[in-house]
């Protein structure tokens, strides 16, 4: 079973969870970054969520949704996580509750990144766009964000 698996797994474990899964259904189709954020101030925040939405383009290219783990947010279906999914999102991910943390999954279900801090977009881009599965999308699928683009298409070959 695979890490995301497993994550699926436990957490269907948790008792009376409100909202659904916010990972469900992503597996083979959607890569997630999970962002564990309590006790920072607001203005990293709000830099993050305006870089995600001045990227936004170069986001949905790359199959990236954001799932945020703070009081009060959706995960990426739009219902409220309860306090206990987001706890056992955290565990499982490794993520610290008292700081900054947030995880790339990718669309294998596998953790591929870690980041301890504000994740920056252009490093997780980076991350991204060298995985054999995204070269592969590049190559079948033309950015439709070439003016907007943080990190360089992957070359012919790869």
């Amino acid at each position: 079973m695979s890490l995301f698996g497993a994550l699926l797994a436990a957490l269907g474990q948790v008792a009376a969870p409100t909202g659904a899964d916010p990972l469900d259904g992503a597996l083979w189709r959607q890569r997630v970054l999970v962002v564990s954020r309590v006790g920072v101030a607001e203005r990293d925040a709000l830099a993050l969520e305006a870089a995600l939405d001045e990227l936004a383009c170069e986001v949905r290219e790359r199959d990236l949704i954001v799932v945020w783990l703070r009081e009060g947010d959706a995960g990426a279906d739009g219902e409220p996580l309860s306090p206990a999914r987001r706890r056992a999102m955290r565990e499982r991910l490794g993520l610290d509750a008292s700081q900054w943390h947030a995880a790339l999954i990718g669309k294998d279900g596998g953790v591929k990144a870690r980041y301890a801090g504000v994740p920056e977009l252009a490093d997780v881009f980076a991350l991204i766009d060298g995985m054999p599965m995204r070269r592969a999308e590049a190559r079948r699928r033309p950015s439709a964000c070439a003016d907007e683009r943080v990190s360089p298409p992957p070359a012919d070959g790869e």
